[in-house]
C-alpha cells in the first residue's frame, strides 16, 4: 500500500482538504487570535483526535451507510449547520474575549466531538476511506495508516492557522478591532454554512 505514488497523491489531496478555510480552521484561527496560542492547542488537539476517530468509523463501514443513506447524510448536515451557527453568534458576540472569564476556546472532548457533525470533515474522511483505500487492503489497517498521514497534515494545517491568528492578534490592539475581526470570523463561519447546505 505504502508505494511513492500512494503517498504524494494521498498527502496532496490531505493537504488541499486539510488548509483550505472550513469551520475547524476559522475556529482555530479566532480562538489563536482572542487566546492565544497555549490555550488554543487543546482545541487543535480534540480536532486531530476527533478527525482520526471520524476516518476509521467511515474506513470500518459508517461511511457506507452515510454515503448510501442520503437521510443519514442530511440530517448530519442540518445538525452540523446549526452547530455552526451556534458557534458564529458565540463568536460574534465575544467582547474583549482574552478578558473574559467565560469565554474559552473549545475543550479537547468539544472539539473532537465536534468532528462528528462537521460537514467538511465528513467530506474529507469518506474521500479517504473511499478513494484511496486499495483493493484487498485491510480497513482498519488503512484507517490507522491513512490516519497517521491525516494528522500530520492536519498538525501543519492547524498550526499555520493558528499561528495566523497568533500574528492577528498584535494588529487587534483595541476592542474595536477585536469586536471586527470577531465579527468577520463569524460572517466566513455563516458562508461556509451556506456551502455546506448548498
Amino acid at each position: 500500500m505504502l508505494t511513492t505514488e500512494w503517498i504524494i497523491s494521498f498527502l496532496a489531496f490531505a493537504f488541499s482538504m486539510a488548509i483550505s478555510p472550513g469551520p475547524n480552521n476559522l475556529m482555530v484561527m479566532a480562538a489563536s487570535s482572542n487566546f492565544g496560542l497555549a490555550r488554543t492547542l487543546p482545541h487543535m488537539f480534540g480536532i486531530w483526535i476527533g478527525f482520526f476517530g471520524l476516518l476509521v468509523l467511515t474506513s470500518l463501514g459508517v461511511g457506507s451507510v452515510v454515503k448510501n443513506v442520503p437521510e443519514v447524510y442530511t440530517v448530519m448536515k442540518v445538525l452540523g449547520a446549526l452547530y455552526l451557527l451556534y458557534l458564529g453568534v458565540r463568536i460574534a458576540m465575544a467582547d474583549n474575549a482574552i478578558e473574559s472569564k467565560e469565554a474559552r476556546p473549545f475543550t479537547v472532548v468539544e472539539a473532537a466531538g465536534f468532528q462528528l457533525v462537521n460537514p467538511k470533515g465528513w467530506l474529507m474522511a469518506l474521500g479517504t476511506a473511499s478513494t484511496f483505500a486499495p483493493q484487498g487492503t485491510d480497513p482498519l489497517n488503512y484507517a490507522l495508516v491513512a490516519g497517521g498521514f491525516f494528522t500530520l497534515v492536519n498538525i501543519i494545517s492547524n498550526g499555520l492557522w493558528a499561528l495566523l491568528g497568533r500574528g492577528i492578534a498584535q494588529l487587534l490592539g483595541t476592542p474595536a478591532r477585536r469586536r471586527i475581526f470577531n465579527l468577520s470570523m463569524a460572517t466566513l463561519l455563516f458562508i461556509s454554512i451556506y456551502f455546506i447546505i448548498v
